[in-house]
């Protein structure tokens, strides 16, 4: 049996929802470990004593199951392999391959004894027609790539490294990222990269440019070179339009919103709007932009310490959705900006992200927009600095490898 780390924190999400009449839709940009998942789940019903044959599992990933594409065959299929009346588990893996999918999975989750499981790469398309067609009957949860800690547990398992220097740690997270497949062995950096290439060419090609019917295939590639090279800097489709004007690339707005549509729908890039923290109102503005793993840079841009600052603000944005905040960038009443308000169950924390608070002009810039918040809501400067011994004016200073391990 190969080894398996679990997913601990996903798992404590999933399992209250275990044998409830509800679907529960996994999504995620692709090898992000929605299928490890799907395993997980699987073990876990098994050890409960839930009899092999009353567990169903169908991959659209394997071209075994090209048949079933068709929503009435896979309906049958599924019902045909069902004994007697007792609950029966189904798990059906990138579901959005199934032409009629939606209805196959309203139908079966109205027998009363199926307990359904169902994933996908593309945000848009559950979330649309899901709510068309089993409204209030399902739970959602999306699956990233490995946290931090998750990393280290993997470098354990499948590296042999106990090594217990965080910032070494940090270090490697950072340059490999965490795509669960380029951290399943040693891989040295070449290979790890090639890997996370072939991911991004899947991601792109496949869930980005075929699944949205996008002919100019030139005009997106330029687009997402343009936004893995501006992560973390904010700007609207009009500035994207006048950029690519300004190096004889003519886009129009609309195009530029489709496309960024279609990313994220993927699961490529995350938006973050702005929040007026006085207002505390989203505002319609220039958003910043995020992607989902910071490796997805490094496969089509190369790796530059130039890129350092943007890259730390990703794996902390990527960090704070982890842990079930909604993210927004901020804007206090005086116009500076910080870096993230998040918030969960009716609180707030508020973090700026620097590379290093040595430089005197970084940290007064840093420091003086959380000292412009007003509320007494936490408030963070994440940096790569080690760490102090003392807060400014109640600001916790922390080095970005002990944010992220923090409980």
């Amino acid at each position: 049996m190969p080894t398996i780390v679990k997913r601990e924190a996903y798992l404590d999400m999933i399992r209250p929802y275990m044998g409830q009449p509800l679907i529960k839709v996994i999504t995620g940009i692709r090898r992000c470990g929605k299928s490890t998942m799907f395993s997980q789940i699987m073990t876990e019903l098994s050890e409960t004593g839930v009899p092999d044959e009353r567990i169903i599992r169908i991959d659209f990933d394997n071209m075994d199951n090209n048949s079933l594409r068709d929503g009435a065959a896979l309906h049958g299929l599924i019902v045909g392999r069902m004994s007697g009346e007792g609950m029966h588990y189904v798990f059906i893996d990138e579901i959005q391959e199934v032409s009629g999918w939606e209805r196959v999975a309203n139908s079966l989750l109205s027998r009363g004894n199926i307990d359904l499981y169902i994933s996908g790469s593309n945000s848009r398309l559950l979330s649309s027609e899901l709510a068309t067609y089993i409204t209030g009957r399902y739970v959602s949860l999306e699956i990233q790539t490995l946290s931090f800690r998750e990393y280290i547990d993997f470098r354990k398992t499948f590296a042999n490294d106990g090594s217990e220097d965080r910032r070494k740690a940090l270090d490697g997270y950072i340059r490999r990222g965490g795509f669960p497949l380029a951290n399943i062995s040693d891989y040295d950096d070449a290979s790890a990269d090639r890997i996370v290439r072939d991911i991004f060419e899947s991601v792109f090609f496949r869930d980005t440019i075929d699944r949205n019917r996008i002919r100019n295939r030139v005009q997106i590639e330029n687009l997402v070179k343009f936004m893995f090279d501006n992560i973390g800097n904010p700007f609207s489709v009009d500035s994207i339009r006048r950029e690519f004007s300004r190096h004889g690339m003519p886009i129009d707005a609309a195009t530029a919103a489709s496309h960024l549509r279609a990313m994220e729908g993927s699961y490529l890039i995350r938006r973050v709007s702005r929040y007026n923290i006085r207002g505390k109102k989203v505002i319609m503005s220039d958003d910043k932009y995020y992607v989902a793993d910071v490796s997805l840079i490094y496969s089509l841009m190369g790796f530059k310490n130039s890129m350092m600052s943007g890259i730390e603000e990703n794996i902390v944005l990527l960090e704070l959705v982890r842990r079930g905040y909604g993210v927004y960038v901020g804007r206090t009443k005086s116009g500076k900006e910080v870096d993230f308000v998040a918030e969960r169950d009716g609180r707030k924390i508020y973090v700026q992200v620097t590379h290093t608070m040595h430089d005197e002009a970084v940290a007064e810039r840093e420091l003086s927009a959380l000292k412009d918040i007003g509320d007494n809501y936490p408030k963070y400067v994440v940096t790569m600095d080690k760490v102090w011994s003392e807060d400014v004016d109640g600001i916790k200073l922390v080095s970005l490898a002990d944010f992220l391990l923090e409980e």
